[in-house]
């Protein structure tokens, strides 16, 4: 893409995300999101695979696979800025972070991420960018909190099931924010694991095996080795 294609497309965008390096996220007047790529290493794999591609295969692996997610309109490479970029449509709601701030039913939100995390493991798909800012609560006329997934270029696909250790360690990234952790130990833990338990298809052993590998990674499931 042309640095004059770029400030066509970028014109009036909001800033949605920016870090020391500039912008990480616009969102154009016409309901586009754009997300910005920069190249962290010289020698590194992206140059083979950029994150940007990583996004938009992985966006089209969970259509496939009826997960909501972002739908990747198009892939570009901007020289004039270096960056990568993709284009794809907003996806409405707010973070699960964000909802769980300010929600009083804080039970649903929490049942719903715990199915969300069945669905994906059952699919075959380990996310590793599973903290709270990354799901986002989407406006339903439905009773049933709806979650979608963002942050795509941290997901990888398995061709069966997760494995019970690959399933627990896929928890590990909500306990690296405090508001994350603590508004799991606010729902218990136990309840949190229980809901997920409900409605995976695990037998009694791998269950087991889900429970004591959980133990491993944070103090906040060392319950799961004892039951």
């Amino acid at each position: 893409m042309s640095q004059a294609e770029f400030q066509a497309l970028t014109a009036g965008a909001a800033t949605l995300s920016a870090d020391e390096h500039g912008p990480k996220v616009l969102q154009t007047p016409g309901g586009r999101v754009i997300k910005l790529f920069r190249r962290k290493r010289l020698l590194s794999s992206t140059l083979l695979v950029p994150y940007a591609r990583r996004f938009e295969r992985a966006s089209q692996r969970l259509a496939a696979l009826d997960i909501p997610a972002a739908r990747v309109e198009r892939v570009a490479r901007v020289p004039s800025i270096h960056r990568d970029i993709v284009i794809y449509p907003h996806v409405p709601g707010i973070s699960l972070r964000e909802a769980l701030a300010g929600a009083d039913d804080k039970q649903s939100l929490l049942r719903a991420l715990a199915q969300l995390f069945v669905r994906l493991h059952e699919r075959g798909v380990y996310f590793r960018a599973a903290h709270f800012g990354n799901f986002l609560v989407q406006p339903s006329e439905e009773p049933a909190v709806r979650l979608a997934l963002v942050d795509l270029s941290e997901a990888r696909f398995r061709r069966g099931e997760l494995a019970p250790a690959m399933r627990a360690r896929n928890f590990k990234p909500m306990t690296r924010y405090r508001e994350d952790l603590d508004a799991v130990r606010s729902f218990g833990a136990d309840r949190f694991i229980t809901a997920y338990l409900d409605s995976a298809r695990l037998d009694a052993a791998n269950a087991q095996r889900f429970r004591e590998a959980l133990g491993n990674i944070d103090e906040a499931f060392n319950f799961a080795s004892a039951n």
